[in-house]
């Protein structure tokens, strides 16, 4: 399980907790009714909120005073947690309300008895926002990052009246050939953990030792911590991805959604997704000489600046 942060306030509580919450009002650091949420600081905090396997863990922070703007929703990469989007969420936070979840397995949330599919992953987390407040005309923005696109995009087909608009980064959109290999290299024939622990030495090379210069060792040992969390099980949200019929799930999809084009190994995959939405724009992104999966930590300006433009175009 991942560490606990000292800047944190993480919070266990019960469905009956959340409804209480939602009476006594913000004193108890959840998100409450979403009209409350001008009362809060810019500090992220944490809080569970009950899904189908078990408490769905979730971060958030809003301005002091309530911009009027839709809140963001941040779905996030295999098999990391909403711990990635901290530094985005210091950025988009100051105007509008950011809400991190941790997908079921991942992070501090429950994980499910077997692999549930990204449609698995898209019901249950639909079950946590609405517990959140989320539905019956309160809406949200969702952004998603590689696994979170997939995510987001279910969860925008499934409540349509929940998202108003998307912005995906990274999309892993596969079909035929190229879905098969990944999901040969990453889930039949994924490598077992040894028994050794030599894998340990491997994870800190490439956090820590060899992780880019802006990522820092502490974030460095964080992630490292997550790519541990889920243990053996660390390839179901693989499964979810190369298994999911993105193509047919997305096409349901009509909210305006903006693809950002990542210089990393699913550029093409992303360009190639405007093919199967019916609103969508592409917006290519800046170089960045190191691997995709750290953007969002270490140059989190390249995502936070075409979001906050798209969706407050929209509004």
């Amino acid at each position: 399980m991942a560490s606990r942060r000292p800047d944190v306030a993480p919070l266990r509580t019960s469905r009956r907790a959340i409804l209480q919450a939602a009476v006594a009002g913000p004193a108890l650091g959840l998100l409450t009714p979403l009209a409350a949420v001008a009362a809060s600081s810019a500090t992220i905090t944490r809080g569970f909120v009950d899904g189908p396997y078990g408490q769905i863990h979730y971060r958030r922070a809003g301005p002091v005073e309530d911009s009027g703007k839709t809140p963001l929703v941040l779905f996030h990469q295999n098999p990391r947690s909403s711990y990635e989007y901290t530094a985005m969420m210091d950025i988009l936070a100051r105007d509008r309300l950011c809400i991190a979840l941790d997908s079921p397995g991942y992070g501090d949330s429950a994980a499910p008895p077997a692999p549930p599919g990204i449609g698995g992953y898209g019901a249950a987390l639909v079950q946590g926002l609405e517990e959140l407040g989320f539905g019956n005309g309160k809406q949200f923005d969702a952004f998603g990052f590689h696994t979170g696109c997939l995510i987001a995009g279910e969860v925008a087909a499934r409540r349509p009246d929940m998202v108003r608009a998307l912005v995906l980064a990274g999309v892993p959109y596969t079909t035929g050939d190229e879905q098969a290999e990944y999901y040969d290299n990453l889930v039949v024939n994924r490598t077992p953990t040894p028994n050794s622990g030599s894998h340990l030495v491997d994870l800190w090379h490439s956090f820590v030792s060899n992780g880019p210069d802006r990522l820092g060792e502490e974030r460095g040992r964080r992630l490292m911590l997550e790519q541990l969390g889920p243990g053996d099980n660390t390839w179901w949200g693989y499964q979810g991805v190369f298994t999911y019929d993105t193509a047919s799930r997305f096409a349901l999809i009509e909210q305006p959604v903006l693809l950002l084009a990542v210089e990393d190994l699913l550029k093409q995959n992303t360009i190639d997704t405007l093919g199967i939405l019916a609103n969508a724009t592409l917006e290519s992104m800046p170089f960045i000489d190191q691997p995709g999966y750290f953007l969002l930590l270490t140059h989190p300006e390249i995502f936070t600046a075409p979001t906050a433009r798209f969706l407050d175009e929209l509004s």
